[in-house]
């Protein structure tokens, strides 16, 4: 829970605005390592507050359930940003005038680019000033929104971005994260890519799905697992899914669709228990 100051032993306090919550998994993990060092985990669970998950899934029953592979990680989609609607930049500052980091601590260039074209989540990664173009026109819309001020920082970002690129632009790619199954060999290494790139102020969307891809070559996403995912409510008729259940939680946990893995998201502040 961030900025968590209460008493409960079964609650691990975590300081990261939400837009980096890769860094709640990074500080989570080595909060666990140091007050359950005795304890072995093979695996670690992490969902986001705002979804439900398949209520006969046990940690007995998980694999068989989904059809994950024990030694794999889990993730709900890894995406090409180019082939995406909206423009989205490619590329990542990593070191800035707040935050230097070494080059020991992220594979190369060239390494993660050879990581990403394994899992086919690129297929044309270069620099192109009509992508830039279109980036920032969207940004520039996106200021008539609510949030003016994150996106004008965007904006200054994604420029310094471009024009220095060759010495501080690294490759990322895109995806949903909500659920990640994660295993206990890949957790050290993963936790620090998160780390690395919540210094760097990569939005979370970006660097969990780069820092698995570059922890790991066993990943499985919502595509290949046995049951479906509804990602979004609007997937199914938001209006029609809330009556059915009466915004109870109850209800829905009583008669939850068998063959999908979860839903997201629910927004807890409109359902009753």
């Amino acid at each position: 829970m961030p900025f968590y100051d209460g008493d409960k032993s079964n609650v691990l306090s975590v300081y990261e605005s939400s837009y980096q919550y890769q860094s709640y998994v990074a500080q989570a993990y080595q909060q666990i390592k140091r007050s359950e060092a005795k304890c072995v985990y093979s695996h670690f669970f992490v969902v986001a507050d705002d979804m439900i998950i398949n209520p006969n899934i046990t940690e007995d029953n998980l694999f068989e359930y989904t059809g994950i592979g024990v030694d794999e990680c889990y993730i709900i989609s890894v995406r090409d940003i180019s082939k995406e609607k909206y423009p989205m930049s490619q590329f990542h500052t990593i070191s800035s005038f707040n935050v230097k980091i070494g080059g020991d601590k992220i594979p190369t260039y060239d390494e993660a680019i050879e990581r990403m074209r394994v899992y086919g989540c690129i297929e044309h990664f270069a620099f192109r000033w009509s992508q830039l173009a279109q980036h920032l026109a969207h940004l520039l819309i996106s200021l008539f929104g609510a949030k003016k001020k994150y996106q004008v920082k965007m904006i200054f970002k994604v420029l310094k971005m471009f024009f220095l690129r060759k010495k501080f632009s690294y490759p990322i790619v895109w995806g949903g994260c909500d659920c990640l199954l994660l295993t206990e060999s890949v957790m050290s290494t993963f936790c620090t890519y998160c780390g690395v790139f919540a210094a760097s102020e990569l939005f979370v969307e970006f660097a969990i799905p780069t820092a698995l891809i570059l922890s790991t070559r066993k990943i499985i996403t919502s595509d290949d697992i046995r049951l479906s995912c509804i990602a979004q409510l609007y997937m199914v008729n938001e209006a029609a899914f809330c009556e059915k259940y009466r915004y109870s939680l109850t209800s829905l946990l009583e008669d939850y669709p068998k063959d999908v893995f979860f839903i997201h998201p629910i927004k807890l502040s409109k359902w009753i228990k």
